[in-house]
C-alpha cells in the first residue's frame, strides 16, 4: 500500500502528514496515526466512497487526529459516499458531497459514529467547513439524515447543507438508550453537542412531517437532559414541515440563531427546562411562517425578536408566540401540558394576529386540554400587528403566576389584561420578573451574562456571511459561498 509521508518541524516536534488517494489508502494510515497528526485527502472526485475515520490512536485536547481535504471543497463525493468518525478527539474539515445519491433508506450522510455499528464511542470530535449540497435519493419518501450525531461533546460547525428534499431531519442528535431502555425514561446519558455557525438553506420535502432541519432527540428519549448548545445558525427557506427546530429533550439552549422566509417555527415539540434567547425570526415571503412553538415544562423565551409571521392567520400554531396546551393522559408523542414557563422581553413586529397565542391546540387531536399553567407573559412588546382580529388569543385561558408589563402599540380597541398601551417612559426594569428569571436561569446552567435580559434588542441577527462553509462553490462559470 502506497501512501506518502510528509514531515512537518513544528517548535523542534517531528509530526507526520499523511496523503492518500483511496479508502485502501487511508485505512493503512490509520493504523500508524497519532495524536496531533494529519490525514489530507487528495482533490478529486470519488464515487461510492465510505470514509471510515476511525484511526488506532486517540487524539488529545490539545493534538487532534485531523482529516483534510486537500482544498477545502475540492474533495467531492458522489453516489452512496459517506462518512464516518468514531474515535476520541478527531476533526474533519472540507468536504463536499453533492449531486444524486443513491443511499438507501435510513443510510446517513456524515455520522458521529462507526461505519455499520451506530454506536456512541465517538467523543470531543468535529466535522467542520463540510457541505452537503442536493444530494438527494430519487425517491423523496427515502428516509435518511444529512449529519448525525451520536456520542457526547461533539462539534457540528460552519457547515453548508443545501437543498435537501426528501424525508428524514437534515441534522439530528441520537441519544443512546441504556440496557432495558424504555420510552420516557431519564437513563441515556448527556450528548453535550455545540452545532454552530452552519447554514440550512432550501429545504422541501413530501408531505408536512419528518422534514425538520434540526432535531434535538426524539419522542422516545425525550425526557433525557441533553445540555445540548445550538447557537448562531442560520436558517433559511425552509418549506412544509411545520418545525424548522424541533426540541425532543431537555436542558437545551437555542440562542442567537437566525430563521429566515421559513414554513415552519422553532418548536419545544416535547422536553422541559430549554432556553430560547436571543433568536431572530423573520417569516419574510412565507404565508405559512410560524415563530416559537412551546410545549413542556420550565422552559424561558427571553429576548427574541420576530418579525414578519403569517402563519396565525389559518392556525394558531403558527403564531409569533404560541404556547399549546397539554393533552390529559398525554401519550409520550403527544402534548405535554406546559408548566412553569417564562415568556419575557421578546419583541414581535409586523406580525398576524394572533400575535400571541396562549392555549392553542392541534384540532387533529381528539383529547380534554388542559391549559398551561403558572405562567409568567411579562415585558413583551407588540408592535405593528396585522389583521382586524385581536393581537392576544386565548384559547384556552391559562393559570398565570405573573401577567403584566406587556406592550402593545397602535391598538385602539379595549386592551387583555396584563397588556398596556406603549409608553417609553414606562419600560424599565422589573426585579420581581428579574429575579424568577435568574432562578430559571442558574436551573437550566445556563452560562449568560444577565445584563441584556430586560431590554428589546435585535442585534442578536446572525449574519448570513458568517455561517457555512467557509471555502466557494463553482455553479456555472460563477462562484459564491456555500450558503
Amino acid at each position: 500500500m502506497k501512501f506518502l509521508v510528509l514531515l512537518l518541524f513544528c517548535f523542534n516536534v517531528c509530526k507526520a502528514q499523511y496523503v492518500v488517494t483511496s479508502a485502501g489508502e487511508f485505512a493503512g494510515v490509520l493504523q500508524n496515526v497519532n495524536a496531533g497528526e494529519t490525514i489530507i485527502w487528495k482533490n478529486g472526485t470519488y464515487h461510492d466512497l465510505k470514509i471510515n475515520f476511525k484511526p488506532t490512536s486517540s487524539g488529545t485536547a490539545d493534538a487532534k487526529i485531523c482529516l483534510k481535504a486537500e482544498t477545502p471543497g475540492k474533495v467531492i463525493l458522489k453516489g452512496n459516499s459517506q462518512m464516518f468518525i468514531s474515535g476520541a478527539y478527531l476533526q474533519a474539515e472540507g468536504f463536499l458531497f453533492e449531486g444524486s445519491s443513491s443511499l438507501d433508506s435510513g443510510e446517513n450522510v456524515i455520522n458521529f459514529t462507526e461505519k455499520g455499528k451506530n454506536n456512541h464511542q465517538t467523543n470531543n470530535s468535529k466535522v467542520t467547513n463540510c457541505a452537503v449540497v442536493y444530494y438527494n435519493v430519487a425517491t423523496p419518501t427515502v428516509e435518511n439524515k444529512w449529519a448525525a450525531l451520536y456520542g457526547t461533546h461533539n462539534e457540528l460547525s460552519y457547515c453548508s447543507f443545501i437543498g435537501k428534499n426528501n424525508l428524514g431531519a437534515t441534522a439530528v442528535i441520537i441519544y443512546q438508550k441504556e440496557k432495558g431502555f424504555k420510552e420516557g425514561d431519564t437513563t441515556c446519558p448527556s450528548a453535550r453537542h455545540i452545532i454552530h455557525h452552519n447554514y440550512f438553506g432550501d429545504r422541501t420535502m413530501p408531505g408536512d412531517n419528518d422534514g425538520e432541519h434540526l432535531r434535538i432527540g426524539d419522542s422516545k428519549t425525550s425526557f433525557t437532559r441533553g445540555y445540548n448548545l445550538v447557537e448562531w445558525n442560520y436558517f433559511e427557506g425552509h418549506r412544509n414541515e411545520p418545525e424548522v427546530i424541533s426540541n425532543k429533550s431537555c436542558f437545551n439552549i437555542y440562542r442567537f440563531n437566525s430563521f429566515i422566509n421559513c414554513d415552519g417555527a422553532l418548536t419545544l415539540r416535547h422536553g422541559n427546562n430549554c432556553l430560547v434567547y436571543g433568536n431572530y425570526l423573520n417569516g419574510e415571503g412565507s404565508a405559512a411562517s410560524g415563530g416559537i412553538r412551546i410545549i413542556g415544562e420550565n422552559h424561558l423565551v427571553l429576548n427574541n425578536c420576530i418579525e414578519n409571521v403569517q402563519g396565525a392567520v389559518s392556525n394558531p400554531l403558527k403564531a409569533a408566540i404560541s404556547l399549546m396546551c397539554g393533552m390529559e393522559g398525554t401519550p409520550i408523542n403527544g402534548y405535554f401540558q406546559p408548566k412553569n414557563v417564562i415568556i419575557a422581553y421578546n419583541i414581535i413586529i409586523n406580525c398576524q394576529n394572533p400575535c400571541i397565542a396562549i392555549g392553542a391546540i392541534n384540532k387533529t387531536r381528539k383529547s380534554k386540554w388542559l391549559p398551561p399553567q403558572n405562567i409568567v407573559l411579562a415585558n413583551n412588546i407588540v408592535n405593528s400587528h396585522k389583521g382586524s382580529t385581536d393581537f392576544f388569543k386565548e384559547e384556552y385561558e391559562a393559570g398565570y403566576k405573573l401577567l403584566q408589563n406587556n406592550l402593545i402599540i397602535g391598538w385602539a380597541k379595549t386592551l387583555p389584561k396584563g397588556f398596556k398601551n406603549y409608553d417609553q417612559k414606562e419600560e424599565g426594569q422589573d426585579k420581581a420578573l428579574f429575579g424568577l428569571i435568574v432562578t430559571q436561569l442558574k436551573r437550566l446552567q445556563a452560562n449568560l451574562s444577565f445584563q441584556n435580559l430586560m431590554h428589546y434588542d435585535k442585534r442578536w441577527k446572525v449574519d448570513k456571511i458568517a455561517t457555512g462553509a467557509r471555502w466557494k462553490l463553482e455553479t456555472n462559470g460563477k462562484t459564491g459561498h456555500i450558503r
